[in-house]
């Protein structure tokens, strides 16, 4: 054999076996990117009937806050209601136990924004019963990560999403 002949052969081999690779490693993308679809689907099924009770709490919380604030007692009220919702929708929302990794963390951004809201409420509670207006700033702060922990969550969703597509 000749020596040009040699290098045209052996670059032909390199080229394959560089080329198997990358068809393995884009098949495997194309698996993964359908059992990120699919884990997503059932990940949505199992939230959504979660929705109207959250709906039911959000609704809740902003008809006695921000502008729709009319006085400490028919807040507190409010909250005294909401308190066993929020711990039903936890509870819900921790029972789903998504077996993906990257869903999973996403979910655990949502139970930890849900978890820091509910401490919010409690610290509500708590300093509108004790007239106790420095705990209502510590409230805020729990509830304005919640939210951004929510918020996280949200983004963390769409982003695989994008990635399943």
């Amino acid at each position: 054999m000749k020596a040009k002949s040699k290098v045209s052969l052996i670059c032909i081999i390199l080229l394959l076996s560089w080329n198997l690779p990358n068809s393995q490693a884009l098949a495997f993308q194309h698996s993964d990117k359908s059992n990120l679809k699919s884990s997503l689907i059932a990940y949505m099924k199992l939230l959504a009937p979660l929705e109207s009770q959250e709906k039911t709490i959000t609704n809740g919380y902003g008809a006695v806050t921000g502008s729709n604030y009319k006085s400490d007692a028919i807040t507190l009220t409010a909250f005294i209601k909401l308190a066993p919702k929020f711990n039903e929708f936890i509870s819900r929302i921790e029972a789903i136990t998504p077996t993906e990794p990257r869903i999973a963390a996403a979910h655990n951004l949502f139970i930890e924004g849900w978890n820091l809201q509910d401490e919010a409420l409690l610290l509500d509670i708590s300093a509108m019963r004790k007239s106790d207006y420095g705990v209502l700033s510590q409230a805020n702060s729990k509830l304005a990560k919640g939210r951004a922990d929510i918020r996280a969550f949200d983004a963390a969703i769409k982003k695989l999403i994008g990635q399943s597509q």
